[in-house]
């Protein structure tokens, strides 16, 4: 799945609650416009096993993840990215 987000005003993006059925899932972020992008993971699963959240601050700024077990349950690790976040 490619996400486009075209916000002049900030904005967030949570990433879906994943389970066993998912991992392999990807997904990927990109801002297209002014506004900050805020990307993070649903409560309790992380991106790259941290629970902070990832900011695209520039025009064409990406993000890309997949779903893939983490731990004792599962959550995002970046697999492809642009800027410094």
């Amino acid at each position: 799945e490619i996400l486009t987000m075209t916000n002049t005003s900030p904005a967030k993006v949570s990433l879906p609650t994943v389970g066993a059925s998912d991992v392999g899932t990807t997904y990927t972020i990109k801002r297209a416009q002014s506004g900050n992008v805020q990307v993070s993971g649903a409560a309790g699963q992380f991106i790259d096993g941290a629970g902070e959240v990832r900011t695209l601050t520039s025009a064409g700024e990406y993000i890309k993840l997949v779903a893939t077990p983490l731990g004792g349950g599962y959550g995002w690790v970046i697999i492809g990215k642009s800027g410094s976040f």
